[in-house]
């Protein structure tokens, strides 16, 4: 899933640089009961060497447990659709004409308007330069953000790089800037009329400043339409998921407490402590959990093609 919109759901700020973070929900860590600051390194170790990475890490733990199980309870109540995700490629090369280095130039691809949580995914680009660029830049401009991957090419041959990137707009320009390429003939294009090539997107030519028919300036890529499960939880961030990932990261924290094999007074001392915390908040999880879990028929949206709520029945799992 793509996780751009659950990345500050639930946040761990730095007490020693006193720098603000926003959070989506509300939540930080720091803020969790049990964290004693001042002590916190105490349960560092050779993989996370100070207490901020090993809260950052329980986080990111948090959040994979709280998609994958996400994900397991749609499949099991039958409400995730059957995906009719496939591949589209944009064009195909020909070395019949050049286009000339000046400018940024490249393909913008649009997703078609598909109902609920379906995104574009580019999976590859391929690149046709007619000669060697060993410092080149494979830019991306998406919802007025600009991504940059660095890249060297080989003139002459066509470059593939897998990207596997998810759009978060509507639409995505892929572009390179001063780079002379062979051509690239657009085959996903809007037919007569407006009439869309496939259900997923289509392609344009972007030669600078204007999009244009057939013509991609030496780029084509690969992409597909595929569900983003993630929108659902990133909606109810303030609800339900902001307070589900505080809790199961906090229980990722006493963990890495008990299971710590450092010798000083906050592990050892604290161990009692920290198991009878950490039945405490796996009961307070699996109830937050479950009441979320019913809440699921009203969050989906019934015109949405990644969901099929037709004869299913919503089960709790933990």
């Amino acid at each position: 899933m793509s996780q751009i919109c659950l990345e500050n759901i639930v946040t761990v700020r730095d007490v020693c640089s006193n720098q603000p973070i926003a959070s989506s929900s509300g939540y930080d860590l720091m803020d969790a009961p049990e964290i004693d600051v001042v002590r916190i390194n105490d349960i560092a170790n050779a993989e996370y060497s100070t207490g901020l990475k090993v809260l950052k890490n329980c986080v990111r733990l948090a959040l994979r447990d709280i998609e994958t199980d996400f994900i397991s309870v749609l499949a099991a109540n039958k409400i995730s659709a059957i995906s009719h995700s496939y591949d589209v490629a944009t064009g195909n090369f020909s070395q019949q004409f050049e286009n000339n280095s000046l400018g940024q130039k490249g393909i913008v691809i649009h997703r078609q308007n598909t109902r609920g949580i379906k995104k574009l995914r580019i999976k590859k680009v391929r690149i046709f330069p007619v000669n060697d660029h060993d410092n080149a830049q494979l830019k991306f401009i998406d919802s007025g953000k600009e991504s940059i991957i660095n890249i060297s090419l080989i003139g002459g041959k066509i470059n593939e790089f897998a990207t596997d990137y998810f759009v978060e707009g509507d639409n995505v320009k892929i572009l390179l800037d001063g780079i002379a390429t062979y051509s690239s003939e657009l085959t996903c294009l809007l037919g007569c009329n407006g009439r869309i090539p496939n259900d997923c997107g289509y392609v344009k030519g972007w030669n600078g400043s204007n999009e244009i028919q057939k013509e991609g300036f030496g780029i084509n890529a690969v992409f597909s339409c595929e569900c983003d499960y993630s929108q659902v939880l990133c909606q109810q961030s303030k609800n339900f998921v902001g307070l589900l990932i505080f809790l199961k990261s906090r229980i990722y924290v006493l963990e890495e407490r008990i299971r710590s094999s450092r010798i000083n007074p906050f592990v050892i001392y604290g161990q009692e402590d920290a198991k009878n915390q950490r039945i405490e908040l796996m009961s307070e999880y699996n109830s937050k959990w479950n009441i979320f879990i019913e809440t699921i028929p009203n969050l989906l949206n019934g015109n949405d093609d990644c969901f099929d709520c037709k004869k299913s029945r919503i089960a709790t799992n933990v």
